[in-house]
């Protein structure tokens, strides 16, 4: 281990020859990877919190891939509970989880999410061996089991959230058809701010979170219910809010006659300014400081990308978050009604060289890039990611 990970102690901690307390370690605006031969630049500012920023002249940052799959995959764990899936591991195994979590680091990942996507303390309480505060110290652990995982102090934490349809029976996250009263913002917003709520309230987890990270959105109600619990968790706990936060979305569909699409329909610009930009009632939305696109085909983003960037690049300049968070799935199609996977010959490398080739094109509105893996994404689709980007440029 890169010694002890605790949080409020003091250990020495060297970054570019300077010497700081690791209760004040730097803390990233993202570390990226990259640059003409891969390597970069950093200089550090002390803010008047005493938190050190890093400042990145060029960012391509390393996401981790897809947790449960890669356990599957990988690890050979049989993930059993449809309800709670590669969660459930933090009640059965959370040593596996561990190793999921320096299995992405080994393989170049600079930010690691936590085991946490289908997790809510209502799902917990529903599990028979657990009572009390157990199962909202469960979901909490989430955060911890990851940080106390990972080696190097400079790997950022990021908290995964799905969207509501990842607690449904079967998985709606791909539809975005919720049935009522789910439906409307309200409810979604209630949902979103009550799971918010259970990680905030406790300092001791939340301080080590670097990144919020909704993900495999489907439903733009659901995108401006997650804008608007964020607000008023912020209202409630306003050091809760200062952290990073991203609202990453799902496309899905596509055939040769039929271009890939949001799941409830919208086009591309509208789902755009949806995440970041509508406002009502005086601005009841917070903007995220990160969009993203995920379990999304990799083919399928630079069609996107081209309508995002032209809003980025036109009406939309003095909005865009600064970072773009690109993380598509490994290539198979998902059956969420038989849980299997089909389809996809692309190797590892082609999907990479793919994915770099995308971000590279669409980097100039952001200032930062964020690329990773989703479902059926494993170490080697990272560490292909890695071993790209730390080429010599041609």
């Amino acid at each position: 281990m890169g010694g002890d990970r605790n949080v409020g102690k003091k250990a020495a901690l060297r970054v570019d020859g300077l010497e700081w307390e690791k209760k004040h370690k730097p803390r990233l605006h993202l570390t990226p990877l990259g640059g003409a031969r891969g390597l970069c630049y950093a200089r550090f500012l002390q803010s008047s919190d005493l938190e050190q920023e890093m400042i990145m002249e060029q960012s391509i940052v390393l996401f981790d891939g897809g947790a449960g799959t890669t356990l599957q995959d990988e690890l050979g764990c049989e993930l059993g509970s449809a309800r709670l899936w590669a969660s459930e591991l933090l009640l059965t195994g959370p040593a596996t989880l561990a190793t999921l979590h320096r299995a992405w680091e080994a393989a170049g990942s600079q930010v690691v999410s936590t085991v946490s996507y289908q997790a809510t303390t209502h799902a917990f309480q529903a599990h028979p061996k657990l009572k009390g505060e157990q199962p909202l110290q469960l979901l909490r652990s989430a955060i911890t089991v990851a940080r106390d995982a990972v080696e190097k102090a400079e790997t950022r934490i990021a908290l995964s959230l799905g969207p509501y349809g990842a607690t449904c029976q079967p998985g709606l996250e791909y539809s975005g058809a919720y049935p009522a009263p789910y439906d409307r913002e309200d409810s979604l917003a209630r949902f979103h701010l009550d799971r918010l709520r259970d990680y905030a309230r406790d300092d001791a987890s939340w301080n080590q979170v670097d990144v919020v990270l909704f993900e495999t959105i489907p439903n733009l109600v659901e995108v401006r219910a997650i804008r608007r619990a964020w607000k008023e968790l912020g209202e409630e706990i306003h050091s809760a809010t200062t952290k990073e936060w991203v609202i990453s979305l799902v496309f899905t569909g596509s055939t040769t006659t039929t271009p890939v699409q949001f799941p409830t329909g919208e086009c591309y610009t509208d789902v755009f300014r949806g995440a970041i930009l509508d406002q009502k009632d005086g601005g009841q939305y917070a903007t995220p400081t990160g969009i993203g696109i995920n379990c999304t085909k990799v083919e399928h983003l630079e069609r996107i990308l081209d309508a995002w960037t032209s809003c980025a690049l036109g009406e939309m300049t003095k909005h865009i978050p600064k970072a773009l968070w690109l993380y598509p799935d490994g290539g198979p199609t998902y059956d969420p009604v038989n849980r299997t996977w089909t389809g996809s010959s692309t190797t590892h490398q082609e999907w990479a060289h793919n994915l770099v080739a995308i971000a590279r094109r669409f980097q100039d509105p952001w200032s930062h890039l964020v690329l990773g893996g989703c479902c059926k994404a494993g170490t080697n689709h990272i560490r292909a990611l890695r071993d790209l980007l730390s080429e010599p440029s041609s």
